[in-house]
């Protein structure tokens, strides 16, 4: 989505600029690290090292202490989550999956329409060929827009 930004609605802009303060933090974290992760070593070892940086990351500490000004990142939280998701053993995955398929369902229900024709006319990204399925089983109904800006999604099952 954020090489297809315009799929996305005018929220998107923060998406991108979450994702870029994302890559810097993670390029400080690495940099930060390096004798560990780019040494001459075979890249299983150096997987394993970044592995371990990434999971050394405080639980305990607040997100703003570590994340600083007010753009964040979204390396300290999916450190956490990473974490918490370890606890659960094969059943994150299952996790995982159904998040992602409501993540996916979501994007491609409020993808604006022109640009799922636009992507159909040049052979269609993921997200609008879920579209054309959800639309085609008539599941589109099931995630509706609410005009108040502050209101949650609504998910009829």
């Amino acid at each position: 989505m954020i090489k297809q930004a315009g799929m996305m609605s005018a929220v998107a802009g923060f998406g991108k600029i979450r994702f870029r303060c994302t890559c810097a933090e993670t390029y400080r974290l690495f940099s930060d690290n390096s004798e560990d992760i780019f040494d001459k070593s075979e890249a299983n070892t150096r997987t394993e090292n970044a592995r371990k940086i990434l999971l050394s990351v405080n639980p305990e500490a607040k997100p703003a202490d570590v994340k600083g000004d007010g753009i964040e990142s979204a390396l300290f939280n999916s450190c956490i989550l990473a974490k918490v998701l370890r606890k659960y053993g094969e059943t994150k995955w299952v996790i995982v999956s159904e998040v992602w398929v409501e993540l996916l369902a979501y994007a491609a229900i409020h993808c604006r329409l022109d640009m799922h024709a636009q992507q159909l006319s040049e052979g269609g990204e993921l997200v609008t060929l879920v579209w054309l399925l959800m639309v085609h089983l008539g599941l589109s109904e099931q995630f509706q827009r609410v005009e108040d800006p502050t209101a949650k999604l609504i998910v009829q099952r």
